[in-house]
């Protein structure tokens, strides 16, 4: 099943001390990346400036890269086709320079936001594939007749740990007929098993949803 790659994709680096943005631009101004603009925080009051949560470090193709310097955070927002080769050349910049992510990366999320792709009949298709034995008992307290209408998969049991894999299905609610709601979370311990995950996260998408419409690829 084709999607379309240019959806919205993340990834999330959590690293164990602050590197000055500065450095951090320059890191990646040497292996070519585009440097943002300086961003000039704005005044909310006379005398009182208030600075993005985000400070923009490189432009890239469809997204950016950017720091939040509070959490540790570099964050790249790209489109879903790029998310590979752009989260690649971050770490060979941060590589060449003598900053290593395989001793720097606390852990690493990849995240695929909500986003809503076409899936006709996705309702139905859903309480085809998921069945609830105590369904009926619940529909009786109600008094209304209750199916399956969304269902999440996540590994492990919980997600506060540094690997956990959660994905969702909900249809789209403005046309939940047609229109499903997928949203992917990945979280690793390291770099490269993050890298390893995202070298094929078009075809992991695509199957995901031929799945859903009863397609096997």
């Amino acid at each position: 099943m084709a999607i379309d790659t240019n959806l919205h994709a993340g990834t999330a680096i959590f690293l164990k001390l602050d590197i000055p943005p500065n450095i951090q631009k320059e890191i990646l101004s040497k292996e070519g990346f585009k440097i943002a603009a300086l961003q000039i925080p704005g005044e909310i009051a006379p005398g009182i400036s208030m600075g993005p949560p985000a400070l923009p470090i490189a432009e890239i193709e469809n997204g950016k890269i950017e720091y939040v310097s509070e959490r540790y955070l570099l964050r790249i927002a790209t489109s879903l086709n790029k998310i590979h080769e752009v989260s690649k050349n971050v770490l060979s910049a941060f590589e060449n320079s003598g900053y290593p992510f395989s001793e720097m990366v606390r852990y690493c999320e990849f995240s695929f936001p909500e986003q809503s792709l076409e899936m006709p009949n996705v309702v139905n298709k859903i309480r085809e594939m998921i069945s609830v034995p105590i369904g009926s008992d619940i529909s009786a307290i109600f008094g209304i007749e209750l199916k399956p209408y969304s269902f999440s998969l996540s590994y492990p049991e919980t997600p506060l740990t540094d690997e956990w894999t959660h994905i969702t299905f909900t249809p789209e609610p403005n046309n939940p007929k047609n229109s499903v709601m997928l949203k992917i979370t990945k979280r690793t311990s390291t770099y490269s098993e993050m890298l390893g995950f995202l070298s094929d996260i078009e075809s992991k998408v695509e199957r995901v949803m031929g799945l859903l419409v009863g397609v096997k690829i």
